[in-house]
């Protein structure tokens, strides 16, 4: 005989089978199995390939057909091929569908399902779930084209798919995530120790409940340790509140944070508490060092995604502390207030330190510090007064302290060897 053609149209899926061998055993308990290939599509999916099942037909406490089915193919989603394949029990009695099993398709590697539908009512209910060890670039592997500048590298998520149908309604779907040890990056900066849970639903995919984030460390140049932060998402506004961190010895809040995706834009505050003035300004080298903590609000203003500050402050707190530089920069220019500026910050003794800080939209940081205190060693420690225009390009310096690390990292991975 020679194959079978059937057609199938449920909802808003098309399904056809092609039957290639079809095998009845009459026994006791009758057999029917079964090979076809099978194409299943709606208006986002296409499914193809091979079906076998190998079905016992009982009539015990009324009609059932149970057995176990393999399907292997690929899904067409988004014009990109993705392998699929299923290992299920099915069940078929008093009108309901059961079936549980393994599937691998994308991320998922024998995740587990459990399925179950009421042919009389058309209600149903999928249950999927697998915990998937992230070991490349997690976004850049899915069936979209992906060109951010951002993904997550490694981590271990937990997923859930839960679905649910009835006739004549929309499909709900709920997915929920849940990672930890993550790593990730935006561009050059890198993320470590990654966790957060996650939830999504068909029903709003624009809406994104208040989740916590927290990251272990944040690498810009210099590390951010402990980034904890709530976070929800409604249509386009990000809303970030209750964040913190702890960096340079300190540690860093906001207050709540509304950030309009579309446009870019958004206006907080920034707080800094007990900053080590050491950390500080071992950023810019060796040649200068000193003591003290410094605290102080920084007003930050995001407009069409450019970083701006306007007139935020910071001070040191009592008693001060010192400022050394190293004498290798005090050497005479013939220049005597310069001469005189310069020694004197040798050993700086600092009762007051105010800095307002401005930083534009191209990255330059500028620093208008007045500095208050004295040197002991010069004209018998009296006060000095100093007013320092101080510019830096922020992005410049971050990046060289971040190639800096990675020279480092590779010298030291070298000597290991």
């Amino acid at each position: 005989a020679g194959d079978m053609n059937i057609e199938l149209h449920a909802r808003d899926i098309e399904m056809t089978a092609t039957v290639h061998s079809l095998e009845i055993g009459i026994s006791e308990t009758p057999t029917l199995s079964f090979s076809a290939d099978v194409t299943a599509s709606n208006e986002s999916v296409v499914v193809t390939g091979a079906l076998a099942s190998e079905l016992s037909i009982e009539n015990t406490a009324g009609p059932s057909v149970s057995g176990p089915s393999t399907f292997s193919g690929n899904a067409l989603v988004l014009q990109q091929d993705i392998p699929v394949a299923i290992k299920a029990q099915f069940n078929l009695a008093s009108k309901t569908l059961t079936a549980n099993g393994v599937v691998s398709a994308s991320l998922f590697d024998d995740a587990a399902f459990d399925l179950s539908h009421d042919t009389s009512t058309s209600i149903g209910h999928l249950v999927v779930a697998d915990k998937i060890h992230i070991q490349q670039p997690l976004l850049a592997t899915l069936p979209i084209q992906w060109e951010q500048g951002y993904d997550l590298d490694v981590g271990v998520l937990d997923v859930s798919v839960d679905l649910r149908w009835q006739a004549s309604a929309q499909i709900a779907a709920i997915l929920d995530l849940n990672l930890a040890d993550g790593r990730g990056h935006y561009e050059d900066y890198r993320a470590s120790t990654i966790s957060s849970q996650l939830q999504l639903t068909n029903s709003d995919v624009t809406n994104i409940a208040p989740t916590t984030i927290q990251i272990g460390r944040v690498d810009v140049g210099f590390p951010i340790h402990e980034v904890t932060a709530r976070v929800s998402f409604n249509q386009s506004d990000l809303t970030i509140t209750e964040a913190s961190a702890s960096l340079l010895g300190g540690s860093v809040t906001t207050t709540s944070v509304s950030y309009d995706t579309t446009l870019g834009n958004t206006k907080f505050n920034l707080f800094l508490e007990d900053i080590d003035l050491a950390q500080i300004l071992a950023l810019e080298g060796e040649d200068i060092t000193g003591t003290g903590t410094i605290s102080g609000m920084l007003p930050i203003s995001i407009h069409n995604n450019q970083v701006r500050v306007h007139s935020g402050a910071l001070t040191a707190k009592a008693p001060g502390g010192t400022i050394q530089i190293s004498p290798e920069l005090t050497a005479p220019t013939g220049q005597v207030g310069l001469d005189f500026a310069v020694r004197a910050l040798e050993d700086f003794r600092y009762t007051t330190l105010d800095s307002q800080i401005n930083y534009a939209e191209n990255g330059d940081l500028i620093l208008a510090i007045k500095l208050l205190g004295n040197n002991p060693e010069i004209e018998n420690g009296r006060a000095i007064h100093y007013n320092l225009n101080v510019t830096e390009n922020i992005p410049t310096l971050l990046k060289s302290l971040r190639l800096q690390d990675k020279v480092i990292e590779r010298l030291e991975r070298k000597a290991k060897k």
